[in-house]
C-alpha cells in the first residue's frame, strides 16, 4: 500500500476572478506563500516518521512555488510532472469569469463535465486519463508520493478513487492548499483525507 498526498497550490492574485488555466506566470500571493509553509507543516505531520518521500508538482509556476515549500520542510528535491498540469482551458485561457458566465459552452461544461470541454481545450475525460495513468505508477508498495497539482486535476482523481462519474465534479470542494490523502494499492485505493487544511 502506498500513501499519496495530492496537494492544491496556494492563493493567488488572480483566484476566483481569472480562468488563468496554463497562463504563464501565475505566482503565489503573500497568503499563498503562507499557505503552502502551512501546507508542508500539515505533510510533515502526517508523514510522522515514514520513508523518505517523493516529491512530484505541475510545471506551472504556483505549483513549482507551493512544491518548494514542502520540499524546503521536508528536504527534498521537486520533480516537474507534466501529467500534474492544469487543464487547458483553451480559448478561455486569461478570460475573466464574469465574461464567461453568460456563455453557453461555459454553462455546459460546468453542467456536464463528462462530455463538454472548453473550445480549443482538454476534455475532462483527457484529464482523468492522466491523472489515472500517473497514479497507477504508484500502486505498489514504497515511500509516500506528494503530487502537487491544481483543483481540476485533483478532483477529477477523487472522483475516479470515489467511482463517481465526472459530471459529480461539483460534489468535490478543494481549498488552495487544501490536502488530500490517498491509499493505493493494485488493483484498488481509498481516501484517506479530503481537502485538510491547518492552522496557520
Amino acid at each position: 500500500m502506498r500513501q499519496i498526498f495530492l496537494l492544491r497550490h496556494g492563493s493567488h492574485d488572480r483566484l476566483d476572478r481569472i480562468l488563468c488555466g496554463r497562463m504563464p506566470g501565475v505566482r503565489l500571493s503573500a497568503t499563498g506563500l503562507a499557505e503552502a509553509r502551512t501546507a508542508a507543516r500539515l505533510i510533515t505531520a502526517r508523514l510522522d516518521g515514514a520513508d523518505r518521500p517523493r516529491l512530484l508538482a505541475s510545471p506551472l509556476e504556483r505549483a513549482q512555488e507551493t512544491a518548494a515549500a514542502v520540499a524546503e520542510a521536508l528536504g527534498l528535491g521537486v520533480e516537474t510532472e507534466e501529467a500534474l498540469h492544469e487543464v487547458d482551458v483553451g480559448a478561455w485561457t486569461g478570460r475573466p469569469l464574469a465574461e464567461l458566465h453568460g456563455e453557453p459552452g461555459w454553462g455546459h461544461w460546468n453542467a456536464a463535465r463528462g462530455s463538454a470541454r472548453p473550445p480549443e481545450g482538454e476534455s475532462a475525460a483527457e484529464i482523468a486519463a492522466r491523472m489515472g495513468a500517473l497514479l497507477d505508477r504508484f500502486r505498489h508498495d514504497g515511500p509516500p508520493v506528494i503530487l502537487v497539482s491544481h483543483a481540476e486535476p485533483i478532483r477529477i482523481a477523487g472522483l475516479a478513487l470515489l467511482g463517481l462519474g465526472l459530471d459529480a465534479y461539483d460534489s468535490l470542494a478543494l481549498s488552495p492548499a487544501g490536502l488530500c490523502e490517498f491509499a493505493l494499492w493494485p488493483g484498488g485505493g481509498r481516501l484517506v483525507a479530503w481537502n485538510e487544511r491547518s492552522p496557520a
